[in-house]
Order: structure tokens, then C-alpha cells, then sequence
């Protein structure tokens, strides 16, 4: 019973890929797929809500797996010289929408893992209150299209087309629109 037979099948400088087998009860799966992050911290990401006043903020991004674009929070990996998720959280705001914001703006309201069968990763999630309103221009990451700006009742309505968002997006603005 357990894990057996583990190997590394690829790596970059952000993730291990591995396979191993699994045998549990009466059953045997070979060649089970983990990703796990190259750093092995307690949380691996973060994702950020951004709000001024009455507004959030998200991205629109071209998520090239999935061929699609997609409403997404500011979001991204804890580098290995964060000194914890908040100082991550304060650098994604000031990398992907210019914001620069203080600890004590953020704060944290939940971590979660996104895919617990495959990904060794936990997200932890922030709302971020901004001082001020950001710069409308969007960074230079891959995908990345543009800013854009809703008020509660405009969430509510993409909730009703059934916009589909990733995970912490969806967390982060069910919090924020009850």
C-alpha cells in the first residue's frame, strides 16, 4: 500500500513534474501524475482581489491551454525570496496592474488547494483595498489583454450568463458580492 516507484519526468524553474504508482485497497494505478512546486513552501501561489471604493479589478487574459479569454485576479507563484504571501500578493499588484499597496491594505480570506489529485500547490486568497485607483494599462506578461473595472450588480450579471472564472477568481468575488 502507498506510493512506489516515483520519478521525475520534467522540470523548469518552477515546477517538478513527477509520476509514480499507487497501490491502494485492491487497486493499482500506474504512472499517477503530481505537479508540485519547485520551492516547497506551506502556500505556492497567491491570488489578489483588487478594490477602490466600490469597484474590483480584474484582468482579461488569453489562457492559451484552454484557447480561451477569461476574467482572472491578479495572481501568481511565491517566489523563493518572498519573505511570505503578503509581500507575494504586494509584488503580483505591483507587476500585473501597477498598484502599490501596503500590508496593511491586504488581507487574507481564505487558501485553497486548486486541484488536490494532481497538484501539490495551496492558493492562499487576499482582498487588496487599494489607496488608489490603478493605471488602466495592462503589464507585458504573456496573455495579458487588459484592465477592466466592475461594481457588484455587473459581477452579479456575469454570474447569471455564467461566465465561467478559475477558482480563486470565483472564490475572491462570491466573497465580495454577498
Amino acid at each position: 500500500m502507498g506510493i512506489f516507484n516515483k520519478r521525475i519526468v520534467a522540470k523548469n524553474t518552477k515546477f517538478i513534474i513527477e509520476f509514480f504508482d499507487i497501490r491502494d485497497n485492491n487497486s493499482l494505478v500506474k504512472d499517477y501524475l503530481k505537479i508540485r512546486h519547485f520551492f516547497k513552501k506551506k502556500i505556492t501561489g497567491v491570488s489578489i482581489l483588487p478594490i477602490y471604493k466600490d469597484t474590483v479589478y480584474l484582468l482579461l487574459l488569453k489562457r492559451y491551454p484552454i484557447n480561451k479569454l477569461i476574467y482572472e485576479v491578479p495572481r501568481g507563484m511565491v517566489e523563493k525570496n518572498d519573505k511570505n504571501p503578503k509581500s507575494s500578493a504586494l509584488r503580483e499588484l505591483e507587476e500585473e496592474l501597477g498598484c502599490v499597496c501596503k500590508i496593511k491594505d491586504i488581507s487574507l480570506l481564505t487558501s485553497f488547494y486548486p486541484e488536490p489529485g494532481i497538484i501539490d500547490a495551496n492558493i492562499a486568497c487576499f482582498n487588496a483595498n487599494l489607496p488608489k485607483e490603478p493605471m488602466m494599462n495592462v503589464g507585458d506578461e504573456v496573455g495579458h489583454r487588459k484592465i477592466c473595472c466592475f461594481k457588484k450588480n455587473e459581477i452579479k450579471k456575469l454570474f447569471k450568463k455564467n461566465v465561467t472564472f478559475d477558482p480563486s477568481t470565483y472564490i475572491l468575488l462570491q466573497n465580495w458580492i454577498k
